[in-house]
């Protein structure tokens, strides 16, 4: 199993006294008591800002008020509450950890989760604004998103339109792809953890952040050892690949099963995604019958069970659904496989205009693709080869019958003896003869 490690810090701790500072700009708060202070002075320069507190927890209660009647989530080593910062009035987002609770994992799994939320800085991603630490207690304060969860307004709602349904969509992948930009997993994608920012009124205006990276690891580089083992997250958005390796299409198939969600209003369970894992998409509720084919065929390519053929979160953004542009695929395989299907049309074409193919295609390995264009050729009427195919001349004997002697092989056998349908047994007698003579 991979072991992503926190990146290490510079910490200095001091004495702050009791008067009150505002919060703005990365200036320090202060409680109205004395407290120590620890300011991150990071060796990577790319870290945001976030203030590491020190305090202990009944200074914490009058720094931020709230209670119990707050609670807004909650989770196996504490709970999500409701607060209100004192002196700004603030409404903020507060993740109360239990030390005892979490155990020394789960300490090393939030601080996982601290390091990744400071390398973030996203539109659609959970803003986390300041670490506070006690003896027995740590807290994340973070935004408050008023809307609540994906999987409430889902249960509230109902099944979503399929514009509706883009809009959220193309928010999470564009969130996804910055993740895996900067070499994030999320590894736990469901709609409990796509926050709707703002009260929900209208789901055409909705904006959707993604949250808790307490699953999350980060990749120090991309390489097959580097890949992930560890068998974490939530079964029903799980991907088939999660039971042994895998890497960044486990986030794209997840994406797929909140979107088949949130088109249909599945019942959440384990089913629909092992049966998906099994045969594919089927979309066999009556839902679907309004739903466009361009959306059927993203979640197809997003839910495939071979990663390598699945759709990066790059190229889910690319997509026929969200551009209205015919797509171009990006997999090199997928390039391939459309260029031998337009040879081949070729070839039949060819042949019933009395024409006999001219070339044998063999495939070399591809070293390096530069773009879509030195793959993908336009075909004029005779096929264009790719500058990475070797192509060997060859008549349509080469083809069809055995192999020549050494002396005969010498000889090119003139275009005119190429055989036809309506001559094949005079034309071989002819190739025979003329084989013996030479």
């Amino acid at each position: 199993m991979s072991v992503v490690s926190s990146d290490r810090v510079d910490v200095s701790i001091s004495n702050i006294s009791t008067s009150s500072v505002g919060s703005n700009n990365g200036v320090i708060n202060t409680c109205s008591t004395s407290s120590q202070r620890i300011k991150i002075h990071r060796r990577n320069s790319s870290d945001r800002n976030v203030i590491h507190t020190r305090m202990e927890d009944e200074d914490v209660h009058i720094e931020y008020i709230y209670n119990e009647e707050d609670i807004i989530g909650e989770g196996s080593f504490g709970k999500v509450y409701k607060a209100q910062q004192k002196g700004t009035n603030e409404t903020v987002a507060i993740k109360e950890i239990v030390k005892e609770k979490a155990g020394s994992s789960g300490l090393r799994q939030l601080e996982k989760e601290v390091t990744i939320f400071k390398k973030v800085d996203h539109k659609n991603i959970i803003h986390l604004r300041e670490v506070i630490e006690s003896s027995k207690k740590m807290y994340l304060i973070m935004e408050l998103c008023k809307g609540g969860d994906l999987a409430n307004v889902l249960k509230r709602e109902g099944a979503f339109k399929e514009g509706d349904a883009k809009v959220v969509m193309s928010s999470l992948a564009e969130a996804i792809k910055y993740l895996h930009q900067q070499g994030i997993m999320h590894r736990d994608l469901k709609l409990e953890n796509i926050l709707i920012a703002e009260e929900f009124t209208d789901r055409k205006d909705i904006k959707v952040k993604v949250s808790d990276f307490g699953l999350s690891t980060q990749q120090t580089y991309n390489s097959f050892e580097n890949m992930q083992e560890q068998y974490c997250g939530t079964p029903s958005y799980m991907a088939p690949e999660m039971n042994s390796t895998y890497s960044y299409p486990v986030d794209v198939w997840a994406m797929g099963i909140i979107m088949y969600y949130m088109l249909t209003q599945y019942p959440k369970d384990n089913e629909l995604n092992e049966s998906i894992s099994k045969n594919g998409p089927i979309f066999a509720e009556p839902q679907w019958k309004e739903v466009s084919k361009q959306a059927k065929d993203l979640l197809q390519s997003m839910l495939n069970r071979d990663p390598a053929h699945r759709l990066s979160s790059g190229e889910v953004l690319n997509h026929e659904w969200f551009t209205g542009k015919k797509k171009e695929h990006g997999n090199v395989l997928e390039l391939m496989k459309e260029y031998r299907r337009q040879e081949k049309e070729n070839e039949v074409s060819s042949s019933s205009d009395g024409e006999v193919p001219s070339a044998i295609i063999e495939s070399e390995p591809v070293k390096k693709v530069g773009s879509i264009k030195q793959v993908k050729q336009k075909v004029d009427g005779s096929p264009k080869l790719h500058p990475l195919i070797k192509v060997t001349k060859a008549s349509t004997e080469g083809l069809h019958k055995p192999k020549a002697t050494a002396s005969s092989s010498t000889k090119k056998i003139p275009a005119k003896t190429v055989p036809t349908k309506k001559t094949e047994t005079s034309s071989k007698k002819e190739f025979t003869s003329k084989t013996k003579k030479h």
